[in-house]
């Protein structure tokens, strides 16, 4: 009986497999070819999926012990679960199950990151209670029997499986030869699929690609030396002034408003707003980093890897300034404590992340920062402060006082709500979750005002990165890098300066040397990050760069160059700077000609030969995603 029961369970996997790759993977089928590819590819990944059944199912074969035919039972329950996980997540954020998520998982802080709702844990209960019943009912008495006496002949499974993997890997080695967009844009929706390449065997056999790249090229490897300055160089701060340093989760720069956020609109009016402002990241991650570096983000894992603190904090640190980083996350997802404050002692970081909801942690870490400001005044030293607000991240939390759009979600639950039927109702829940975050903010600009810090204190007033409503497709942010999920506030308060409404495009990677020439220091930006000098007279930005965890993208004034491997093959490698559709044709030679700078100047950070497994990999993922921006400019 165990062994009709391992049948089944092997053949019922395989088929929930094929059902939900092919559910999911239609709606990316462009034409016949890619639809016999679809169906090919579904078998195959049907078949990656069931190979721990197929090991464990020889092993029950061969020593008939139950305790391994219920593990192939739980084995199987556990690869369904992690087929719908894959798929609600990719069509949630446009990612599925990988380095990121496993990083997020096992990081401590990353789950707190989700902001999962009470409703979710109950809904994943309830539905993993379904997946047994289903499993149980389906392995007992659905007709799979067929299927399962596929398994019992050997000979003919293996040539089946060989001719299948055989059609698959080659259609895909050539697509990815050849630029064939349509059928990589199937292979993006098949979960975990692995890809087959063979361009040198190709190009051995006489077949020819176009040329590869805009006549640049991007070879460097090696490990990364930042800063070009360390921090006993730049020698003594000239001018000494406090830093209050706050930034938002999630926060968009259309919710900069006088309806949304009145205190800080009304901040902003007298102060440098900066309105055509980029984060350095579509993600927590590279939005801090970029804005504490001045570095892109695919040097992010280097300077994890070397534990490496940002030249602005060391500069304050060598000049004994009060130091003091409040949250309402974690410092340790993403690994904050390891990059940006990896300098600062445990009771400079104060980490509020439980209990309660977001708005709750920002309200207890406002009321410390107000109190450590006003300690810091009483000291009569410079001090700097920074503040992680969490009220404005899904799922959007806030007191009733602050509801300025009545007509919400009441429960945002991530796997029972219909996202794109309940998107505007979701849309309103953190509108009115902004709108309590503005309080908090208006209540550290008017502390410093009464402690007389005001007119001696730089404030900065900024998100980590944006939020998407759907409105090219997508909910939250991560996913790509349209302009909802990369845009956001930045307002500095730098006594002395007029108020001023800048338009035109500005970055997160501006922030390190925005400072430090504000302190004093002269030295070239160039020597320590890609920014600039925001208040510079000659300021001036040809084009930004925001990354993700796969690599970056490239903004100019007119287009988009989409460098990270994952976006590119789930949203698009070129577009315009407002997300439209562009092809190679339409763009400008001076487009073209940024690209090359950009390629030039990346590895400026870069030196020596040691590499490092994921700066490796970032500059494998680079050339990649350059060369199919280059095949598409042709």
């Amino acid at each position: 009986m165990h062994e009709t029961y391992v049948g089944r369970s092997i053949a019922l996997v395989w088929v929930v497999s094929f059902l939900f790759i092919v559910s999911y993977a239609v709606g990316a089928v462009s034409g016949l070819g890619p639809m016999l590819y679809m169906l090919v590819a579904a078998c195959w990944q049907a078949v990656v999926f069931i190979l721990p059944l197929l090991l464990l199912r020889y092993a029950y074969m061969r020593y008939r012990s139950v305790s391994i035919a219920y593990m192939l039972h739980v084995t199987a329950l556990l690869i369904i679960m992690l087929l719908i996980s894959n798929y609600k997540l990719h069509a949630m954020y446009n990612f599925y199950i990988g380095g990121f998520v496993i990083n997020l998982l096992t990081t401590p802080g990353g789950i707190d990151a989700l902001g999962l709702s009470a409703s979710f844990y109950r809904s994943a209960c309830l539905l993993f209670v379904f997946l047994m019943v289903f499993y149980i009912v389906a392995v007992r008495f659905l007709p799979v029997e067929r299927l399962k006496s596929i398994l019992s002949r050997k000979g003919l499974l293996a040539v089946m499986v060989t001719a299948i993997f055989a059609v698959e890997a080659s259609v895909y080695a050539w697509a990815a030869f050849a630029s064939g967009a349509e059928y990589l844009a199937v292979a993006s929706r098949v979960a975990w699929h692995i890809p087959v390449t063979s361009r040198h065997l190709l190009e051995r056999l006489g077949f020819s690609r176009r040329n590869d790249q805009l006549g640049v090229k991007a070879d460097y490897a090696g490990s990364v030396d930042y800063p070009g300055l360390v921090a006993e160089e730049l020698g003594p701060v000239k001018n000494p002034m406090n830093i209050v340093w706050l930034t938002a989760e999630s926060l968009r720069s259309d919710m900069l408003d006088s309806r949304v956020m009145p205190n800080t609109y009304a901040f902003a009016a007298h102060n440098s707003n900066f309105i055509s402002h980029y984060s350095g990241g579509n993600g927590t991650r590279l939005g801090m980093f970029s804005q504490f570096y001045g570095l892109y983000g695919s040097y992010w894992f280097d300077i994890l890897h070397g534990r490496q603190s940002p030249l602005l904090l060391d500069v304050l640190i060598n000049n004994n300034y009060r130091l003091k980083a409040f949250t309402s996350a974690r410092f340790t997802y993403p690994e904050f404590d390891k990059t940006i404050f990896t300098r600062f002692k445990p009771e400079q970081l104060q980490e509020h992340y439980s209990p309660g909801f977001g708005w709750q942690r920002d309200k207890k870490n406002t009321t410390d920062l107000i109190h450590y400001i006003k300690q810091s005044n009483a000291k009569n030293k410079p001090f700097f402060a920074f503040m992680f607000f969490e009220s404005a991240h899904a799922n959007y939390y806030f007191p009733d006082q602050d509801i300025v759009e009545k007509d919400y979600l009441d429960d945002f639950d991530y796997l029972s709500v219909n996202i794109a039927k309940n998107i505007t109702q979701i849309k309103n829940r953190y509108i009115n979750s902004s709108h309590y975050l503005d309080s908090r903010l208006g209540l550290v600009f008017d502390a410093l005002k009464e402690q007389g810090l005001y007119e001696t204190t730089i404030v900065i007033v900024t998100g980590d990165h944006g939020e998407e409503f759907m409105e090219k497709g997508r909910w939250g942010h991560n996913s790509t890098f349209v302009q909802e999920q990369i845009r956001v506030p930045m307002v500095i308060h730098m006594p002395g300066k007029a108020a001023q409404v800048v338009d035109y495009m500005t970055s997160h990677l501006d922030v390190p040397a925005t400072l430090l020439t504000a302190l004093g220091y002269e030295q070239p930006a160039s020597t320590y990050s890609f920014g600039q000098n925001l208040f510079a007279d000659d300021y001036q930005r040809d084009y930004t760069v925001v990354g993700d965890w796969h690599g970056n993208a490239l903004i100019t004034p007119h287009a988009k160059f989409i460098l990270s491997l994952k976006s590119s093959l789930n949203s698009t490698t070129l577009s315009t700077l407002n997300d439209g559709p562009l092809e190679g044709s339409g763009l400008t030679a001076n487009d073209k000609r940024l690209l090359t700078d950009f390629v030039a100047e990346l590895p400026r950070f870069y030196k020596g030969s040691k590499e490092h497994e994921n700066s490796a990999d970032q500059l494998s993922q680079f050339n990649r995603s350059v060369n199919k921006i280059a095949l598409s400019t042709q």
